[in-house]
């Protein structure tokens, strides 16, 4: 089965516009491994919101795994996430000091998408593609052994394509 070839044309969204980047052809056991950010890092579940703010916004990242004080995996945060908790403060609030005051009380636990969808590191490259296509997100923690290890998103599974990582 190792040799079996998976064939996908890749499309990509941006602005409205579909852009058909490349015919691939991907082995089987290329793996997750090979294309995910290692050691992401992550806040914890009572974390306050304005160090997600403050983590997403410094790294350019647009996805933050959460984690309890045992290191387990207990959710991930979106910018979408962020987004539809201001949007929710501007509607229910008046006032900039009291949607300042909080940003300071609202938690991870708060916004995060809780028991997020995983995968091990081990697993195809073809495996996560087919999740990221199935369900409405574009993040996938890394979870081996019962702890977080890395991260892979749509964009790293695109890059690696493009830069031809995953073909051997």
């Amino acid at each position: 089965m190792s040799d079996q070839q998976y064939h996908a044309i890749i499309l990509y969204q941006k602005f409205s516009t579909l852009f058909i980047l490349k015919t691939i052809s991907m082995k089987q056991s290329s793996t997750i491994k090979k294309v995910m950010t290692k050691n992401p890092l992550s806040v914890k579940t009572d974390s306050r919101l304005t160090e997600v703010i403050r983590k997403i916004e410094d790294n350019h990242f647009d996805h933050l795994p959460v984690l309890d004080h045992e290191g387990k995996l207990q959710g991930i945060i979106s910018k979408s996430d962020l987004y539809s908790k201001a949007l929710s403060l501007s509607r229910t609030t008046s006032g900039k000091s009291y949607s300042e005051k909080l940003l300071f009380v609202t938690k991870a636990e708060d916004i995060m998408t809780l028991d997020p969808v995983s995968v091990t590191s081990n697993q195809s490259i073809e495996y996560a593609i087919e999740l990221l296509l199935q369900d409405k997100f574009h993040a996938l923690p890394v979870i081996d052994d019962g702890q977080l290890v890395g991260i892979v998103t749509s964009k790293d599974i695109l890059e690696s394509i493009v830069d031809q990582k995953v073909t051997p």
